[in-house]
């Protein structure tokens, strides 16, 4: 299977230890379910990003992902579902595709993107209500970085 072959290219599962593991042909799958999922999958391979789904224990609760260089790391630990780990996907695509990080306004977008992938089309209720849990969620950084 042809895509089967793209997403084992695209997706390095690095196996736990016990349990299953999240196969990258259900990862491609999900990201295919929506036009924000296809476009993370584009930059993926036009940008030769590294991405790797990590069940490593050491990373502390809540941290989904994380870029740096053309390398993208997802803690399937915390995400725990195909649906999540895609979700966690497209957030740190949109960090690299835009380069932005380190502000909430950042999380915003890359939150908003998330909620695209899932639902389609977002409502001002929806911006708002990420913009609310960005805050709550990251009150120690800035909201926009300066530079």
């Amino acid at each position: 299977d042809v895509n089967e072959s793209r997403a084992d290219k695209m997706f390095y599962v690095v196996l736990p230890v016990k349990g299953d593991a999240i196969k990258p042909h259900s990862l491609f799958k999900a990201l295919n379910k929506s036009q924000v999922g296809k476009e993370a999958i584009e930059y993926i391979e036009s940008n030769a990003v590294n991405v790797e789904i990590s069940y490593s224990d050491e990373i502390g609760l809540g941290l989904r992902g994380r870029t740096f260089g053309h390398h993208i790391e997802i803690y399937a630990g915390n995400t725990r579902s195909i649906k999540e780990t895609a979700k966690a996907i497209v957030h740190e695509v949109t960090h690299m595709r835009y380069g932005i990080g380190g502000d909430r306004w950042s999380e915003v977008v890359c939150t908003l993107k998330e909620l695209e992938h899932e639902k389609g089309l977002l409502t001002v209720g929806d911006k708002r209500n990420t913009i609310k849990l960005i805050k709550k969620l990251y009150p120690e950084l800035p909201w926009r970085k300066k530079g």
